[in-house]
């Protein structure tokens, strides 16, 4: 588990729109694939890039090498998405 001062980071990051949005989509489609989440949220993949290497620095999600496209998949880490909401239920 992480300490609670890397939640607050973790909150604030989050809380930002983009960054939300990137999160939200992987939350709903588990392995989402760089090219995938940018087509679904309508933005360019160097802004989707830049949010999910955000949300990887914190541990919310985590990255699965995909050798069929040459690239990763996303998916939320269930144990500090469990955190989050223990220190913000209503998020």
């Amino acid at each position: 588990n992480l300490a609670e001062s890397a939640y607050d980071e973790i909150l604030c990051t989050i809380r930002q729109d983009t960054t939300y949005h990137v999160l939200y989509d992987i939350f709903n489609s588990t392995n989402a694939s760089l090219p995938e989440i940018s087509q679904r949220l309508a933005m360019n993949p160097s802004t989707v890039q830049y949010h999910l290497d955000k949300l990887l620095k914190l541990s919310v999600i985590y990255a699965a090498s995909d050798p069929a496209s040459n690239g990763n998949r996303f998916s939320v880490n269930n144990e500090v998405w469990g955190g989050i909401l223990q220190i913000a239920p209503g998020f």
